[in-house]
């Protein structure tokens, strides 16, 4: 743990933050913020409570070093406890992935007061961050403070929630006006209200900018000889940075060094172009020597890297000596250079100090899975100062401004709908030669803006012009980012359920060079090809993507539909175990994704094969009903409102399921649950005509055998036993050839029985469960009076004229009556002569 420094400012309000925070204390902000000095002063005031003191570092580069850290640490605050659970870590008998529950149980066990600081939890990967998202919410008896520079997993809607999680940024710990009063009374004169305010405007409360500025004022007053003057206090300040740095011997190489403090880096090339003397590279080697950076090898060749407070420096005199068109030069020559090699988002940073914001989509769109999923907060930081003027001039600006800030948005916000407003009508006015690059970028734009407003319907629409450009264009310039493009699409495509889209988009995707997209598109395929019931190409493609291609793999948004995958194959091989075990790294998550419908979906498939049709339907509309605003496509919502009214047939409630299926809705799926009804109200003939309705050839692979083996039962059921045999023979045979025994499921477990009879032992195959028995048996027997009176109900005739045909009093037939409604569950004679036909009493 590190010491305190001369002069540590006691910062009350945010010791107190800590003390009255939530299980989980994130410390959020900039390097240099004082993040890891305010929780080194929270740590020295503690009395009663463990601490363990975890620096992370470079050399955390995965689970088992991490809980070795840990385990260690936490042996040496409270040896007592964790002596055994370290000793077991470190002879190997506890695998990385059991530390959590382990540690969990050990704290629930002793209920010690302990807590685990984490400096630089930025340096940890997702897969680590969710192990200790699972930790907290079961180990009560613990605190986690930790210190970042990225949002952490701790701060999702969900599990902040759920755990408690209280962050404090960046601007909380910027120094206060009081603050500063507190740390400026160090100085040898005391400190103006006007110093004062100048000191904030040159800082900004910013910690290491502060102690900087207030040692140059401590300088400037020569030991406390002298007050500085005001404005000598403003040019100390500002110079204090630049002042910071090595006097240079002669202009040139002056120049060349605030040219230099303007590139994220700088490789020969680069220097060459910026030296007008031909000496860059020379230049550059010197600074090194003379300690102003460092030179290291990156994409296989040396680039200088000046370290960040000279950088800094120069920076700031560079912006205030070079002129306007020398410091857009430099940035221009620095983004050409670097375009393919530097970080993209120091690279972006060159576009926007530039002012090439043409050159802002196309540089977002060619790195888009990096900037937009992994590091949307960095652009958001760069996009949005810039001016709403400058916006209105660039559509492709707001839009890629709109994308970074809907990817912690799931509803649009009222800025994003503002910056798609700007952007798409800045869009339409545009006009660019038809097969040129700028019209594919804008047209990319274009879908990217419809994608982030969650019209997922006209999205599709928007990308299917995209797709009409590229074909016809003959650039092979950007190859990568049309790859990326067209997994946009991918996805969208399965958000809007244009399933045989995605199918075809993916196909497009081979070659793609990207290390990790192609396992996104399996990953997306996989699903897919899961839910049209082809179970023989969801595995190929699963196991094309292995168990983990990468470490932190399974936690990630490019394995989400490979869980879902995974789990429709489970199910299908009757692991119901192993498919909620799939699920369960994002149905926990739901809120978290667009892809949410998908997620309900699967998750209500699995509970209603798996037996656990109520369990199924609770889950199912308690999440309709939280999520009622989120997004959904209508391809989608019908999804969601049939498997609804199959969980409620599959419980029983068949009244309740036809009033769900009552709707316009025409979608195969649809009607196979219609029928499907019908087969279970005893109406094979309505079954008959609702299925002669479908056209067999347009359907999935997995609707079509629901088809065959529902229409199959309606003939048997009618005496078709012929004809029930032939459909019920291409049925198997179909789930046969796609490896897929789910269709069997949905189909009554009495007319199971009877096909079981019509085809040989050897060309059956056994379906996963009957999640659709009969309904009668549900409901209590009615007696033989109870059952005439139920036939008289149906003639229409009134108590008393019923009375009269049964020769009993008409309170008799009243309490008889009403014994009918109590055993079929209902409280009118409508709803009993309707659902007496659906069990078969009448």
């Amino acid at each position: 743990m590190p010491t305190d420094s001369p002069g540590q400012l006691r910062r009350e309000r945010l010791l107190a933050k800590i003390d009255g925070g939530g299980r989980v204390v994130v410390v959020r902000a900039e390097g240099g913020a004082g993040k890891t000095a305010l929780i080194a002063r929270w740590v020295r005031e503690q009395r009663g409570t463990a601490i363990a003191w975890v620096t992370l570092d470079e050399g955390i580069i995965d689970a088992r070093s991490f809980w070795l850290r840990t385990f260690t640490a936490l042996r040496a605050a409270a040896p007592d406890v964790f002596q055994h659970l370290s000793d077991g870590y470190m002879s190997g008998f506890i695998a990385p992935e059991d530390a959590p529950s382990l540690l969990a149980s050990t704290l629930l066990r002793a209920e010690p007061q302990v807590a685990l600081v984490l400096d630089d939890l930025h340096l940890t990967d997702d897969a680590l961050q969710d192990q200790l998202v699972s930790l907290m919410r079961v180990a009560t008896p613990l605190r986690i403070i930790a210190t970042t520079r990225q949002r952490t997993r701790f701060e999702t809607p969900l599990t902040s929630t759920a755990i408690g999680t209280t962050v404090i940024g960046s601007e909380e710990l910027a120094f206060t006006d009081e603050e500063l009063a507190q740390l400026a009374a160090a100085l040898p004169y005391p400190a103006s209200q006007n110093e004062l305010a100048v000191l904030e405007r040159m800082t900004r409360g910013h910690s290491l900018a502060v102690r900087l500025a207030l040692s140059v004022m401590d300088g400037l007053s020569a030991d406390g000889s002298r007050r500085p003057a005001l404005d000598e206090i403003e040019r100390g300040v500002a110079a204090v940075l630049t002042d910071f740095t090595p006097r240079f011997e002669n202009t040139e190489e002056e120049a060349l060094a605030l040219a230099v403090s303007l590139c994220p880096e700088v490789d020969e090339a680069l220097a060459r172009r910026l030296d007008d003397e031909d000496r860059g590279w020379c230049a550059i080697t010197s600074f090194e020597e003379r300690g102003l950076g460092r030179i290291t090898m990156r994409r296989g060749r040396p680039v200088f890297l000046m370290h960040a407070l000279i950088s800094s420096a120069l920076r700031h005199r560079a912006l205030q000596e070079l002129s306007p068109v020398r410091i857009t030069e430099v940035r221009r020559i620095a983004f050409d250079q670097l375009r393919e090699l530097a970080d993209p988002v120091e690279t972006l940073a060159l576009l926007v100090d530039g002012g090439m914001d043409s050159a802002i989509f196309p540089h977002f769109a060619r790195y888009f899975s990096e900037l937009s999923q992994f590091r949307p907060a960095e652009v958001i930081a760069l996009l949005s100062p810039i001016p709403a003027e400058r916006l209105k001039r660039e559509g492709g600006v707001p839009i890629t401004l709109s994308i970074a800030l809907s990817e912690s948005a799931i509803i649009p916000t009222q800025r994003i709908k503002q910056l798609l407003r700007i952007g798409l009508t800045e869009l339409s006015r545009r006009g660019a030669a038809p097969g040129s690059v700028e019209g594919m970028f804008a047209a990319l734009a274009r879908f990217g803006g419809m994608r982030v407003s969650r019209n997922y319907d006209e999205a599709s629409r928007a990308g299917e012009e995209f797709v009409r450009l590229v074909a016809g264009a003959h650039h092979s310039d950007g190859a990568s980012w049309l790859y990326a493009g067209n997994l946009q699409l991918v996805i969208t495509a399965l958000l809007a359920h244009g399933i045989r889209r995605v199918i075809e988009l993916a196909a497009s995707m081979e070659g793609d060079p990207h290390p990790g997209r192609p396992y996104h598109t399996r990953s997306v395929l996989s699903f897919t090809l899961a839910y049209t019931g082809d179970l023989v190409g969801a595995e190929r493609e699963i196991a094309m993507i292995g168990t983990s291609p990468w470490s932190g793999w399974e936690g990630s948004l490019y394995a989400l539909d490979w869980h879902l995958a995974c789990a429709l194959t489970a199910a299908n091989r009757d692991d119901h175990r192993g498919a909620l075990r799939a699920l369960q790294p994002v149905a926990k998550r739901l809120d978290e994704f667009e892809q949410w419908p998908m997620i309900t979906w699967t998750r209500g498939v699995v509970r209603l094969v798996g037996g656990e049709a109520a369990r199924g339907l609770e889950e199912l509309e308690a999440t309709r009903d939280a999520l009622s605003s989120y997004p959904l496509s209508s391809g989608w919502a019908e999804e969601l409102r049939t498997l609804h009214a199959d969980l409620l047939l599959a419980t029983g409630d068949l009244l309740r399921a036809r009033a769900v299926l009552g709707h316009r809705g025409e979608e195969p799926v649809t009607v196979l649950a219609r029928a499907r009804l019908a087969l279970l109200s005893s109406q094979p003939e309505d079954a008959v005509a609702l299925l002669g309705d479908l056209e067999p050839s347009a359907l999935y692979p997995a609707h079509q055998a629901q088809h065959l083996l529902l229409s199959a039962a309606a003939h048997a059921r009618l005496g078709n036993a012929g004809y029930a045999a032939t459909l019920l023979e291409q049925a198997l045979y179909a789930l046969d050839r796609t490896n897929n025994r789910l269709p069997l499921s949905w189909v009554p477990a009495a007319d199971l029985r009877v096909l079981r009879t019509l085809v040989p032992d050897g060309m059956w195959i056994e379906p996963v469960s009957t999640p659709f028995e009969t309904e009668t048996e549900a409901f209590e027997k009615l007696s033989k009076r109870e059952s005439l009176v139920l036939v008289e109900l149906a003639s229409d005739a009134s108590i008393e004229e019923i009375a009269a045909s049964l020769h009993v009093s008409a309170n008799t037939i009243k309490s008889q009556t009403r014994s009918i409604y109590r055993k079929l569950q209902v409280s009118c004679r409508a709803d009993a002569l309707l659902r007496a036909r659906q069990v078969g009493l009448l």
